[in-house]
């Protein structure tokens, strides 16, 4: 048994390591490296420098998830670790996906190794997961709030409510952390955040989001090109699809 849990640790990072290659031999296996070289080559050095910048950004940014997360449950971490494993966390979930299962596994093994315990981990890997969703929901609605669809896409006469009922619900959530009380949901009693807190949540997830798409808008080429608004709203709806 001690030597399976020693092996546990090397197997379940080589594992990773496999899924991810696996994940990125699919997303190549339909891209033709020359024209791709090609296509960078011909991207100006200042729109790569400013893509590179805004992913620096964005991977800054995901520190915070956690970082929130630890504050909200009152532990303390060194930066400089829960850096490291907010970045390793999310650089294995959005290469392999399945963010819920592989981010939470990875967290898993790091907090334990810096003394939280197991339902804390569990806290922060629910808290994250919250803020993640609660920035892409309210990004999502704001936005079709206010750019409207291009008339060509599928879901384009249902933008309008589509964005009023993904506005509605961090509202719904920053709404709920008024109630004092813990609610009762069948076994359990579930204590939601104070509206600050949840505010954070919305805020750092949609942050992440539309830097997300800022690198990628930056990529696009010049005939694509219809506005950041069109864009961002196609953006974000494709990822809440693609993660449904």
């Amino acid at each position: 048994m001690m030597l399976l849990r020693r092996l546990a640790g090397p197997l379940l990072s080589v594992a990773m390591l496999c899924l991810a290659l696996w994940a990125l031999h699919l997303l190549a296996r339909e891209v033709n490296y020359h024209q791709v070289r090609r296509y960078v080559q011909g991207i100006s050095h200042e729109r790569l420098l400013l893509a590179v910048l805004l992913t620096t950004l964005g991977y800054a940014v995901m520190t915070l998830y956690d970082r929130f997360a630890l504050a909200s449950i009152g532990r303390q971490l060194p930066w400089r670790r829960v850096s490291l494993i907010s970045f390793i966390s999310y650089a294995f979930s959005n290469a392999v996906g399945m963010s819920l299962l592989v981010s939470g596994s990875i967290r898993y093994r790091f907090y334990i190794q810096s003394g939280l315990s197991t339902t804390e981990v569990a806290r922060v890997v629910l808290f994250c997961t919250l803020s993640f969703w609660l920035g892409l929901l309210a990004l999502t609605g704001v936005t079709l709030l206010l750019v409207p669809l291009p008339p060509e896409l599928p879901l384009a006469a249902f933008g309008l409510p589509m964005g009023v009922l993904l506005t509605l619900l961090p509202l719904a959530w920053l709404a709920g952390g008024l109630i004092r009380h813990p609610l009762r949901l069948w076994r359990w009693r579930v204590s939601l955040p104070s509206p600050a807190t949840g505010l954070r949540q919305i805020l750092v997830g949609a942050f992440d989001w539309g830097l997300a798409a800022a690198v990628l808008y930056v990529l696009m080429p010049n005939e694509l090109n219809n506005g950041f608004g069109h864009f961002l709203a196609i953006f974000v709806i494709a990822q809440i699809i693609g993660l449904v």
